[in-house]
């Protein structure tokens, strides 16, 4: 394995932010969105995770230490007084 350049830092660097911009965005848009289905919030975070891993190919282990193993380890905004719902 070689030693990575400044140029290589700097790339991983843009990659992350944009990943952490990316996760952050879902996590609002689902969290804010009283009347999104469940099905929709899951196929957001799904879509999210498959951008994530294109952009850090052979990084799935990693990304279901950070951010859960699956879907089912974001919890969805609910109307107040229905409960919880997990994704």
């Amino acid at each position: 394995m070689s030693t990575p350049t400044a140029q290589d830092i700097v790339a991983e660097g843009r990659k992350v932010r944009r990943l952490q911009l990316m996760i952050d965005l879902v996590m609002s848009i689902i969290s804010q969105s009283r009347a999104m289905p469940v099905e929709e919030a899951s196929q957001m975070v799904a879509s999210t995770r498959r951008a994530a891993l294109e952009m850090f190919p052979g990084q799935e282990h990693t990304y279901d230490l950070i951010y859960g193993a699956d879907a089912g380890e974001v919890s969805a905004p609910v109307a107040p007084g229905s409960g919880p719902r997990r994704l």
